[in-house]
């Protein structure tokens, strides 16, 4: 990935890129937290092409320039993704303390659950969150082990087999996934794997360096063919799950070909023919999308548990419409925070 980098109008901040995370966080909490019946279901599973989508922005602005650009973007966010990752961890750990008291359970329970096993190597390795709520840490815990891995493989100067690497991770993507149970895949027990660093982030964060490598002649193409990828994608998501589950052999809905298709095409068509001018979407929208993700779980947390407690009825209605009450909440305190947030852009827009 070394190779000579094209010329892009964005060399390290795209406007389109800020606004597309903005549209894209209705999406993530309608995938963490569901939306009532069954047309519902289906459109928080295909909501998973939205943390793609990350993970393409993140590598499409990482992987860029010579290695010592790349190392020095890839600590940039080996920081900043820790920093988000254990504050994330630390508060859902304590709001999970706070429905044990609330429901009556013993909290001890909760450093019981963490000092098992198997427990530890869900979370450690496999980013699975082992409590109730904190299901979204996976996204920010598996970026964070991406970054640490590229910068090693950086600096072993292997991210030159970028395509290898990525093709490599394709494979493992979907012989553990939703093709888990096609290949009869079995491991330590697993019947496939929850998404992680090397199922999720790391292949999609390459896939961004390669299309920053070959950015020129992707732009060659009609800007239709990547629009047009994106409902394409869609369907053949849902087409692929509908067949896997009628032959009984679905493994998991987390993720699909069809999924990385919509994502690719929607990024590839945001860097590299939007437009986008500098708007309150563009300006506003990283701020806004990393805010709605740090305040969904707490926000989630504050809209369900004392409803549940005090109003059953109110908190099984919260928890019926899932995103759609999340979304709304958070995005409102993230407008209200952004307007007392310092002004002024960084010069530096490189990572996330």
């Amino acid at each position: 990935m070394e190779q000579e980098q094209p010329r892009l109008r964005y060399e390290v901040y795209c406007p389109g890129a800020d606004a597309l995370k903005f549209w894209l966080m209705p999406f993530v909490c309608f995938l963490c937290f569901g939306l009532p019946e069954s047309l519902g279901k289906v459109v928080s599973v295909l909501s998973g092409f939205a943390p793609l989508c990350f993970y393409i922005l993140c590598g499409f602005f990482a992987l860029t320039g010579n290695q010592e650009s790349q190392d020095r973007r890839l600590k940039q966010g080996i920081r900043r993704s820790a920093r988000v990752f254990a504050l994330l961890a630390l508060v859902c750990f304590v709001l999970n303390a706070g429905y044990y008291l609330l429901s009556g359970a013993n909290a001890a329970a909760l450093f019981s659950t963490l000092a098992r096993k198997r427990v530890l190597f869900n979370f450690v390795v496999l980013s699975a969150w082992p409590f109730q709520m904190g299901n979204s840490i996976w996204f920010i815990q598996s970026l964070l082990y991406a970054y640490i891995i590229l910068y090693i493989l950086n600096r072993l100067r292997l991210l030159r087999s970028g395509l290898l690497l990525f093709l490599i991770c394709v494979l493992l993507m979907y012989g553990t996934g939703e093709l888990a149970g096609l290949i009869r895949f079995r491991f330590l027990g697993y019947g496939y794997l929850p998404p992680n660093v090397l199922t999720r982030a790391l292949p999609y964060v390459l896939l961004g360096g390669l299309m920053r490598a070959r950015a020129d002649r992707m732009g060659e193409r009609s800007p239709l063919l990547y629009l047009v990828l994106v409902p394409v994608g869609l369907g053949l998501a849902f087409l692929e799950f509908e067949l896997l589950s009628r032959f009984g052999l679905l493994a998991t809905t987390s993720h699909a070909l069809g999924l990385g298709v919509t994502a690719y095409g929607l990024c590839a068509w945001v860097l590299l023919f939007s437009e986008t001018e500098e708007n309150f979407f563009a300006t506003s929208g990283r701020f806004i999308a990393r805010t709605v993700y740090a305040l969904s779980q707490p926000v989630a947390f504050a809209l369900v548990v004392p409803l549940s407690i005090l109003i059953p009825a109110a908190g099984g209605m919260i928890q019926t419409l899932g995103g759609m009450a999340v979304y709304p909440v958070c995005l409102v305190l993230a407008l209200l925070w952004g307007r007392f947030r310092p002004r002024g852009r960084r010069a530096d827009k490189t990572i996330e």
